[in-house]
């Protein structure tokens, strides 16, 4: 493998002390990382090398470019995951160190919120700083309650709060000044508080976080914010000593969107043996916690090896790209111009067109679209069209249709992992393998359909109380008998699945373990009867697809070795948005810009570029993190990039929109249509 100067460097730098890689788009990063990791695993004759991502296919990708030229010795040596997935193995070795019992499941994001959304219910000490908080002063003078709407609203911010803390924080219950900047920014309520209302909002927050780690131990599950916390304070407390003591090296990809936690684990897993790869000027997760500015202060200490080679795009799109993102003032420290590699030869343009309305616009993407594939010899699949937000989507996914263009719609996909199919699936797979899952019992109580809603739920729950009994012991307890017939009949019917489920848990992998789900749920013959049955049907397939395609990498990794249904469960809770193929993966993609991270192609459209749906909002923290999925987007493109903003669009409810901030900082002049 041939090298440029500035990726030799960075391979080279030394293993004992922290480096910085400071990567442009398209530099080729991945294949630096690797070969750096390469370098160690053969100038050392034992010890591991970790590395950390934040997918599971960036993952993959990195552990087979090291594959083609390392041994199987040396890749034994190789640990590659994401942050959850590595601490969640070390938690689960540990667990009952720490309290947990090892066979804990693992909530998701949505089951997070309702774990925090129920404490936050019966916290009734907070309801009235609660109410003062989240409703309007007249609502709150008439005596509302709080509803499930809005205790779903302080639910996300205490994700949010334990995102964007930093552990000392999370330790000691004390907040500094810029998490309370965030919670202000990121909440339209939370700004509206004064110092002390906002103070004891954060106190209340905090201690029902606390609560949750205790409500843990009780109900054996554990959230993802747990995890990154559980897991630095077993590193803070010697617990990982042992595995630290086997890294030779730890290297972490994309760090620009790691958080404080993350960040914290990371040092005191690696100490200074440690190289930190990423472009703060693409750190687009920040909704997730994600902090550039923690990668900007490394720059500001340690050695920083830049790669501003890019050898995807040409020039006049780097220029684009160089020009927008130079406005923020985040990544200034280590900020390289991009300098393309390859000539200015062959197919380009750059262009941004202004149309009357998202019908005009749709129109002259799919005729050019057309034109670039028949006159100018471009593949479908190598174009795309990116979008911020979906309101740009509606008109412009019916024209494609209608035109029966090839079409590879990623946002299907997204769509499809917060489907009922999936989420339904999820909670059933997660009570086959942890029985005691409270959260994924209620939330299958009434799945299909079998009558047991809000109000008979709240029933259920208060018998429960009443013979201290949870919500399963009573369930599953002749207690039942004092219900109505009907509802004790219902209850019945779910006691029988879960009964089976537990019973029908061992020696199933998990392509057995989703079709018997599917038929012994009822849940086939419940879409059976649904009018938007195709729909649902759609999905099914899908997630045999998504389960075929995982187990098929699984078992590849894992050749030999023995494996339970909850080893293949917890992965697959983790590596569950693994890329699927579309119908027509030969198509012109669509995908969300965050989507579209990491990937490339010929002819990029970047389409609904209008102030308020790009960007979103105009308050500068918030705008940054714009202009960054704005500089992500550009430099996709390597020939052709087309910008689209419109005067009107059916999905935003305003008269007349006016081109983004963003487009103006182009340097382009918009060309009407």
């Amino acid at each position: 493998m041939q090298y440029n100067e500035e990726q030799q460097a960075l391979i080279d730098a030394p293993i004992d002390e922290i480096v910085i890689g400071a990567s442009a788009a398209g530099s080729g990063k991945s294949t630096t990382l690797v070969g750096r990791a390469r370098k160690i695993l053969k100038s050392y004759p034992s010890g591991n090398v970790m590395l950390i991502s934040f997918t599971r296919n960036a993952a993959d990708e990195l552990r087979d470019k090291l594959s083609e030229t390392l041994t199987d010795d040396e890749m034994k040596r190789v640990i590659t995951g994401t942050y959850h997935s590595i601490m969640s193995r070390f938690i689960r070795a540990k667990a009952i160190e720490v309290g947990l019992n090892p066979n804990f499941s693992i909530v998701d994001e949505s089951s997070t919120k309702v774990l925090y959304r129920r404490l936050l219910e019966n916290a009734h000490e907070y309801t009235e700083l609660f109410r003062k908080w989240m409703l309007k002063p007249t609502d709150y003078q008439d005596g509302k309650s709080l509803g499930k709407t809005e205790y779903g609203r302080i639910a996300g911010t205490l994700s949010s709060l334990v995102n964007n803390a930093h552990p000392t924080n999370l330790l000691t219950g004390k907040f500094d000044k810029d998490v309370y900047a965030r919670l202000r920014n990121q909440d339209f309520n939370f700004a509206r508080l004064n110092k002390v209302e906002a103070r004891e909002v954060v106190e209340a927050l905090y201690n029902i976080f606390k609560e949750s780690i205790e409500h843990s131990r009780e109900t054996n599950v554990i959230t993802y914010d747990m995890i990154l916390f559980v897991s630095y304070l077993m590193a803070q407390n010697g617990l990982l000593d042992s595995f630290k003591q086997t890294i030779i090296h730890t290297i972490v990809d994309e760090f620009q969107d790691s958080n404080y936690l993350q960040d914290a684990w990371v040092q005191a897993i690696a100490g200074t043996r440690l190289t930190l790869i990423g472009d703060v000027d693409q750190s687009i997760y920040s909704f997730r916690g994600g902090r550039p500015e923690i990668m900007d202060e490394y720059t500001k200490v340690y050695k920083v090896y830049n790669l501003s080679t890019n050898y995807r795009s040409l020039q006049e799109i780097l220029d684009i790209g160089n020009r927008v993102i130079a406005i923020n003032t985040e990544g200034q420290s280590s900020r390289k111009p991009m300098k393309a590699h390859r000539t200015s030869e062959g197919l380009k343009a750059i262009k941004w067109y202004e149309t009357a309305d998202d019908s005009q616009e749709a129109e002259h993407v799919l005729n050019t679209i057309k034109a670039l594939h028949e006159q100018g010899g471009v593949a479908y699949e190598d174009m795309a069209i990116l979008i911020r937000s979906r309101a740009a989507l509606p008109i412009l996914k019916q024209k494609l249709s209608a035109a029966q263009l090839p079409i590879n719609d990623t946002t299907k996909f997204a769509d499809f992992m917060k489907s009922e199919v999936m989420v339904d699936m999820m909670n059933f797979l997660k009570i086959m393998t942890n029985p005691k899952d409270i959260y994924a019992f209620m939330a299958t109580l009434d799945r299909p359909k079998r009558g047991i809603g809000a109000v008979a739920l709240k029933k259920l729950e208060g018998n429960a109380a009443k013979h201290e009994q949870s919500l399963v012991e009573y369930i599953l307890s002749d207690n039942i008998d004092e219900l109505t017939p009907a509802l004790k009949k219902k209850v019945q019917a779910y006691s029988t699945v879960y009964n089976e489920l537990i019973q029908h848990n061992k020696d199933m992998n998990l392509q057995q373990a989703v079709e018997f789900l599917l038929e012994r749920t009822g849940y086939l013959t419940w879409i059976d009867g649904l009018k938007d049955k195709q729909r649902y049907l759609g999905h099914v397939e899908m997630l045999h697809q998504v389960v075929n395609e995982y187990m098929t990498k699984y078992d590849e990794e894992q050749g030999d070795q023995e494996y339970t249904l909850f080893d293949i469960a917890t992965n697959f809770t983790f590596d569950m948005a693994s890329s699927v193929k579309e119908e027509h993966p030969e198509g012109v993609t669509i995908a969300t810009i965050h989507g579209a991270k990491g990937l490339e192609w010929k002819v990029v459209f970047v389409v609904g570029v209008e102030d308020g749906v790009f960007p979103m909002r105009n308050n500068p923290e918030e705008l940054q993190d714009e202009r960054r999925l704005m500089y992500v987007a550009t430099t996709r493109a390597k020939d052709i990039l087309l910008y689209y903003t419109t005067n009107r669009r059916v999905a935003v409810q305003r008269p007349e929109l006016e081109p983004s901030e963003l487009m103006l900082e182009t340097g382009l002049s918009p060309v009407c249509v």
